[in-house]
């Protein structure tokens, strides 16, 4: 790293540390909608992780403007997919959206497996790892066994089943994903300004992105399976944590 390019990483956190202590001191006062844009001021200064979107959320919320509260909260479940605060938080903000749709926007599994707490799927992918490693000791130390390659055979992929699981869900939820974030946006049939209106979504509620915006609009799907062509700017795009976006 450069002497020019150090001062510029510096500069920015020195600047994303004081508008952090701006939107705290700003939401103890009472001023959530302050609050919400000097923590946003910080994301785009650089400050990540679950906290700083969590605050964001939560005082967007606060404040009223729901579809700022959804996506800042929906990018802090992306960072940390099992937090109770953020999770609850989110229900509610999902709660102002008074849009009713039939479905979801995540495969069954991952909620189902998101209803588990990660400590214990955590310590059940080492306790398995751990018997993988003494099977193939046993192997070592007893020679040839089939009773013990087969056990091994079977902890080793159940270890890697449940490994990737646990990864598959930290790295990809609710991803790709987007939130309706203007009051009320109309959604055509065509990707024409101009086109017919097909339905209309409102602040909160998230989408599935399709495609790349064009001239102005952009491919999004419902969670009922409703597609249509949305204004670019009512739409704010879930980007998820760093590792994420270089993936």
């Amino acid at each position: 790293m450069n002497a020019a390019l150090l001062c510029i990483t510096l500069v920015l956190a020195g600047s994303a540390e004081d508008a952090l202590k701006e939107a705290s001191e700003r939401y103890a006062r009472g001023d959530a909608a302050g609050a919400a844009d000097a923590y946003e001021s910080a994301v785009a200064q650089g400050a990540d992780g679950v906290d700083v979107y969590f605050n964001l959320g939560t005082a967007a919320l606060r404040a009223g403007d729901v579809g700022r509260a959804v996506w800042a909260l929906m990018e802090a479940r992306a960072r940390d997919p099992w937090d109770d605060d953020v999770r609850f938080n989110l229900e509610l903000a999902r709660k102002e959206n008074p849009d009713t749709l039939v479905g979801s926007e995540e495969p069954a599994w991952m909620s189902a497996l998101l209803l588990i707490p990660r400590a214990p799927l955590g310590w059940a992918a080492f306790a398995l790892f751990v018997a993988f490693c003494a099977l193939l000791t046993l192997r070592g130390l007893l020679g040839p066994s089939r009773a013990v390659e087969r056990a091994a055979r079977w902890t080793g992929a159940l270890t890697f089943l449940l490994g990737a699981l646990v990864l598959v869900v930290e790295s990809t939820v609710g991803a790709p994903a987007a939130v309706v974030v203007s009051k009320e946006a109309v959604v055509r049939s065509t990707e024409r300004v101009d086109g017919p209106e097909a339905f209309r979504v409102h602040a909160g509620l998230p989408v599935r992105p399709m495609a790349p915006a064009r001239g102005g609009l952009v491919r999004i799907r419902l969670a009922n399976g409703l597609e249509g062509y949305a204004p670019e700017e009512a739409i704010r795009v879930v980007g998820g944590p760093p590792s994420v976006k270089a993936m």
